[in-house]
């Protein structure tokens, strides 16, 4: 059976996305994100581990710090990413959307930024790829994906109401099936 990928993909600005990382690396499923041609995994002789250009991801994902070695299965494959949904590859590709109140999502980025500048001020700044500042940047980057012909759209407030939940409602959207003490 051909091993099948699908895309995470969520907002820049804090929506849950690594919550859900973490699920499916729990699970032992192979969830990257791509940097040019290099994954954040290399391939050893006992399993894979992660590439040492993504030390950072140790912040956002507790099971790195239990787990140094992993074994994936070989049925499903996850990349994330925070792009936009122009790049062909995207086309036939199944969608995880992970979105979040643009309220609590952009304050959230802001609180991050620990900048000295006002919120208000913060939500002015523009985005030069787009050139929109950060209120209409995320309305559209939530709109292009969520009209994405393949995408399924889940919620950081659904997972904050009950993650277990929500992680059997996206396992189940993939055909993916697996027990409950698996989850």
């Amino acid at each position: 059976m051909p091993m099948k990928k699908v895309f995470l993909v969520s907002p820049k600005e804090p929506s849950g996305i690594s919550w859900l990382v973490n699920c499916l690396l729990e699970l032992g499923f192979k969830t990257y994100r791509r940097v040019g041609d290099k994954i954040s995994w290399i391939s050893k002789e006992d399993g894979w581990s992660l590439h040492s250009d993504e030390q950072q991801l140790y912040k956002y994902l507790p099971i790195l710090h239990r787990k140094k070695i992993f074994y994936f299965k070989e049925d499903f494959e996850f990349e994330w990413t925070h792009d936009y949904p122009f790049r062909s590859r995207y086309n036939d590709q199944k969608v995880i959307f992970f979105t979040r109140d643009p309220r609590s999502s952009l304050y959230s980025a802001y609180k991050r930024q620990g900048s000295d500048i006002s919120y208000s001020n913060f939500l002015e700044e523009i985005n030069w790829d787009t050139l929109l500042d950060k209120i209409d940047n995320w309305n559209l980057f939530n709109y292009l994906w969520i009209n994405h012909p393949h995408t399924n759209v889940y919620r950081f407030e659904d997972y904050k109401k009950d993650g277990v939940a929500l992680l059997k409602i996206i396992l189940s959207d993939l055909g993916i099936g697996l027990s409950s003490d698996d989850i």
